[in-house]
């Protein structure tokens, strides 16, 4: 009993941070450990780690190597000073299909930090927690290990469309149809009988005229 005890105090003196970054389907899980002068560390991980995505890495994104059993994970530092371990635990996260809301538990082993997913209402939280806003995201602290119960629902985004103003189409062009123009009457071309001519017409006419009034005066 008194070594089990000693290993769970080591295990909560190694992890120095937890965040879990939930999605609706998975919780990504980062623990940062102080590793300074030590030969190996070994911890219990906080939910059931995906094997295929355990990453485990130093201060400066170096890969270490590391062990897992199923159960721990045991990392050797090689003189490095942190140790990080990244891994998705979809146990940690259970979804309420009659009610529509998410559960996340977790038994941190250090301070954590819980960052949940856009557009998320925050139905019920554990008292001690503290929440803030980053990047447009729900966060909640807790400044100590413990069991921690967070419940939420995610809400649609309403988005308001964008009423773009509609070219009106310009309107037919009707063909103003033109009365067809009657032919101007071409004028005849009247006769012009030069002055002269009329003047010995007008002679003629006196000396027929005259003749006919002197027949007309020898038959009386």
């Amino acid at each position: 009993m008194t070594s089990l005890l000693s290993f769970t105090i080591i295990l909560m003196l190694l992890v120095g941070s937890t965040v879990y970054t939930v999605y609706p389907t998975v919780v990504v899980v980062h623990l940062t450990i102080e590793a300074k002068g030590k030969m190996m560390v070994t911890l219990i991980p906080d939910g059931k780690p995906e094997e295929y995505s355990i990453l485990v890495f130093d201060e400066n994104g170096t890969p270490l190597p590391y062990d897992y059993n199923g159960t721990h994970i045991t990392v050797y530092p090689l003189n490095s000073s942190k140790v990080n371990i990244v891994y998705e635990a979809k146990n940690l996260l259970k979804y309420l299909p009659e009610r529509g809301i998410w559960e996340l538990r977790v038994k941190p082993r250090s301070q954590c930090k819980i960052i949940l997913p856009h557009d998320t209402v925050i139905l019920y939280y554990t008292p001690e927690g503290r929440i803030t806003i980053e990047r447009g995201r729900l966060v909640v602290f807790f400044d100590k290990p413990g069991e921690y119960s967070i419940k939420f629902t995610l809400v649609a985004k309403v988005e308001t469309p964008t009423i773009t103003p509609t070219a009106t189409p310009p309107k037919p062009i009707t063909p103003v149809s033109t009365p067809p123009t009657s032919p101007t009457p071409t004028a005849k071309p009247t006769l012009q009988i030069p002055v002269h001519t009329m003047a010995i017409i007008a002679i003629i006419v006196v000396l027929v005229a005259a003749i006919i009034l002197a027949i007309i005066k020898r038959k009386s």
